[in-house]
């Protein structure tokens, strides 16, 4: 919530919805997805490994996007919604994270 109010309007940051994260084993090719059950129903899902690696940030912060921002996948550049990138680049977006969080707070 602080990194959102650094971008965004307060009620903008305080989504009405309801939201659950799970982390249980997932497909081999898939560290975290987004499920939308209803309207205000949002579960995260992380893979279990997730929790043991260097980019588990970044995971946990793209499936957030998804599920409270509605934000699409962004592929072809460096971005924490890129989902090809995601254990490619990690150091690169770590080093800038601030940048590339308001990146995905601030696109349309």
């Amino acid at each position: 919530m602080t990194d959102c109010r650094k971008y965004l309007s307060e009620s903008a940051c305080s989504p009405s919805i309801e939201l659950h994260v799970k982390v249980k084993e997932l497909p081999d090719d898939i560290l975290g997805q987004c499920l939308i059950y209803q309207s205000k129903l949002r579960v995260i899902q992380l893979d279990d490994t997730v929790l043991n690696q260097y980019n588990e940030r970044e995971v946990i912060y793209h499936e957030l996007f998804h599920c409270v921002m509605n934000k699409p996948h962004v592929d072809g550049e460096l971005d924490i919604m890129n989902s090809y990138e995601v254990e490619e680049n990690t150091q690169q977006i770590y080093a800038d994270w601030s940048y590339y969080v308001g990146k995905v707070f601030l696109r349309e």
